[in-house]
């Protein structure tokens, strides 16, 4: 099951334009995602302790050519890059901000140094004209912090682990994992990282969100160093980066559909109530009076006539409101399931019926979470070979095996066995069991996901 499958069925995405690196979006997508912009953005006031900055929307040639020979000196250890112009390259990239740090950053009394950015718009340098284009690959919301010693860049990401648990599983309801990404997946640019993965009911998981502790990868090659206090020494500063993305709505979109239509939290959803009327004047006042009482009431709707019933039941039967008022002789209020209808006068009951209908939306999410989350994980202790392996992932999403923690075997099961799979996190369990490679007795085991 691909992206563009499950965003073609529910009216995200207009698949019919070969438009290379991006999806042609639909406006129903650009609806959800300023209403979740406008949600993550309401962060900010749990992580008060961030200073803003702004950074500039494109890059000056002096910096590219400061990093193009910063990459060719330190490339061996931050990542291989062979050729700078193909390099996605952002205000807020590690590369940038790591140059501004080395000039801002003097002495130990500017420590701990924390800062955000918003609306970053990943581009290419030969492109930069063009900055609405790879809108899948666009962060909104960046932020990095600067400290002196290992142990405050743990406490930090410990507290934001803990706010970003508080959005994901409170206000977003997803069933995810929680996990610490193997240290050969990310050591060119993050000492650890730890990441939610979304569990999906395609058999699939989807990385929510990330957070990168750099430690001292950047501030090496890029000299970011600060004075003690005490004394003329100098010693390297310790980072951490974190981000809001797509990557999270997405997470949020795909757990949201039921039967191939689309029914999103409601802190998400466009339009709460959508009010259909025959093309009718008196309808059409009767329309507007219902629209502003609810209006009144912070609920949001959208106003539909009856000449377009056919694309406009369509359309609902992909994006589901929480119901339908319609107007014509009596008013009547259709829940979820449009097959079948209640009639409803728009009085003290409506609001009874839309209070329980939100109820009832919220129970029936939390306990798909705990469906998911309660058979999601294999729990197969045994002696398999690579075949079972494959068949057990085949028909679950996620599979736990016991497995060496070692970097050839990570690669060897990454790279050649099990291809386009991936090994999201690494943990020891009370009992020895053999490798189900090497068949060397070991504590370790890893959870293996199939992502999107």
């Amino acid at each position: 099951m691909s992206y563009n499958n499950i965003f073609r069925e529910i009216w995200i995405i207009d698949d019919r334009y070969d438009v290379s690196w991006t999806y042609t979006y639909l406006p129903f997508w650009w609806q959800i995602r300023k209403r979740y912009v406008d949600s993550i953005s309401k962060i900010l006031e749990w992580l008060y302790w961030y200073e803003e900055m702004h950074f500039p929307d494109l890059i000056s040639q002096n910096w590219i050519d400061i990093m193009s020979n910063t990459i060719l000196d330190v490339k061996s250890k931050i990542s291989k890059l062979s050729d700078f112009n193909s390099v996605w390259i952002a205000p807020t990239h590690e590369i940038p901000i790591n140059i501004f740090l080395s000039n801002y950053i003097v002495n130990e009394s500017q420590l701990p140094f924390k800062f955000f950015h918003l609306w970053t718009v990943y581009r290419k340098n030969n492109n930069s004209t063009y900055p609405y284009w790879l809108a899948e690959k666009r962060s909104f919301m960046e932020f990095h912090s600067v400290f002196p010693n290992y142990k405050e860049l743990e406490d930090e990401s410990d507290k934001i682990v803990k706010i970003m648990w508080e959005i994901i599983n409170n206000i977003f309801i997803m069933p995810n994992i929680f996990s610490e990404r193997p240290l050969i997946t990310n050591n060119p640019i993050s000492k650890k990282t730890l990441c939610y993965d979304s569990i999906t009911k395609f058999g699939k998981t989807q990385i929510s969100w990330m957070i990168y502790q750099h430690w001292d990868i950047f501030s090496k090659p890029f000299n970011v160093k600060y004075r003690l206090n005490w004394s003329n020494k100098k010693k390297y500063v310790k980072t951490l980066h974190f981000w809001f993305t797509d990557n999270l709505l997405l997470s949020i979109i795909i757990n949201s559909i039921d039967n191939w239509r689309l029914i999103l939290p409601d802190i998400l959803m466009p339009y709460q109530v959508w009010i259909v009327y025959n093309n009718d004047n008196d309808e059409f006042k009767k329309a507007l009076d219902i629209q502003k009482k609810l209006n009144e009431q912070n609920i949001r709707t959208k106003l539909f006539c009856n000449n377009w019933k056919k694309s406009v039941y369509n359309l609902l039967e992909k994006q589901n409101p929480y119901f339908i008022v319609k107007v014509w002789k009596m008013w009547k209020i259709t829940f979820s399931n449009l097959e079948w209808e209640d009639n409803i006068e728009f009085n003290n009951e409506f609001w009874e019926y839309y209070v329980d209908k939100k109820e009832r939306r919220r129970l029936s999410i939390l306990n798909k979470k705990e469906e998911i989350e309660n058979t999601s994980i294999v729990k197969y202790w045994k002696k398999v070979n690579l075949e079972v392996i494959k068949e057990q992932i085949k028909k679950w999403k996620i599979c736990d095996i016991a497995l060496l923690k070692d970097n050839n075997i990570i690669l060897d099961i990454e790279k050649n066995y099990l291809k386009n799979w991936e090994i999201i996190w690494f943990y020891d369990s009370n009992s020895d069991w053999n490798c189900v490679l090497s068949w060397i007795n070991t504590v370790n085991r890893a959870f293996l996901s199939k992502r999107f």
